[in-house]
């Protein structure tokens, strides 16, 4: 994607996964890469790296990054004890979210992205959805039949969470950041009156809480 298509906007992208999930993570990465080829792109990876695999993000200009380098040691050592897998990877995308738009830079928005999707084709449609200084998540939008399967998946769904880089944004990312570290259970869960369920229930609530 030429600079130009996204006008003023300047996204940060981000996923992560573990080796399990790499190929699809790569597969993602490059489906993007045709659409875009200039915005930044961090690949925060849960296992060390060989050196052929780190090469193929980086052949892409994917930068790969240890997740060590990006979460402190203590909150780390904090999640693995106390959650279990799945809720450890589910505290993941709001942590660093919410990090890497408290250290500042010059992007617009920090999106991140789960490693399972794929781009058929350019984001532009989404970001010209999307007003300069404003969130944006996606609707399940289950047919009729997969919502009754899927009635505590909540509204949205954490596969593409676009947070912009200003006052607002960072507060809203600090609170999801908070609400996950104090809780993102791996079933549905009353807390604090209101059903939270990983990471992704909290999302129901962000138009009533942030507008």
């Amino acid at each position: 994607m030429a600079a130009d298509i996204l006008g003023q906007r300047r996204p940060l992208y981000f996923t992560l996964s573990d080796r399990n999930f790499l190929p699809r993570t790569l597969a993602m990465c490059e489906s993007l890469r045709v659409f875009d080829q200039n915005s930044d792109f961090l690949f925060i990876a849960l296992e060390e790296l060989t050196k052929h695999e780190a090469l193929q993000f980086d052949k892409i200009g994917v930068e790969v990054r240890a997740l060590s380098s990006v979460l402190d040691s203590e909150t780390l050592e904090m999640l693995r004890s106390t959650r279990s897998f799945m809720e450890f990877v589910w505290n993941l995308p709001s942590l660093i979210l919410s990090r890497i738009l408290e250290a500042g830079g010059s992007f617009s928005d920090v999106v991140y992205l789960d490693a399972d999707i794929f781009f058929f084709s350019s984001p532009e449609p989404i970001w010209g959805e999307v007003g300069l200084g404003r969130a944006s998540i996606v609707r399940h939008n289950f047919s009729d039949r997969l919502a009754r399967i899927f009635l505590d998946s909540g509204e949205f769904n954490v596969s593409w969470v676009s947070i912009p880089n200003t006052p607002n944004g960072i507060k809203l990312s600090q609170d999801w950041s908070a609400n996950c570290l104090e809780l993102c259970p791996d079933k549905p869960t009353l807390h604090n009156g209101r059903i939270v369920y990983g990471d992704q229930k909290y999302l129901d609530y962000w138009q009533s809480d942030f507008g």
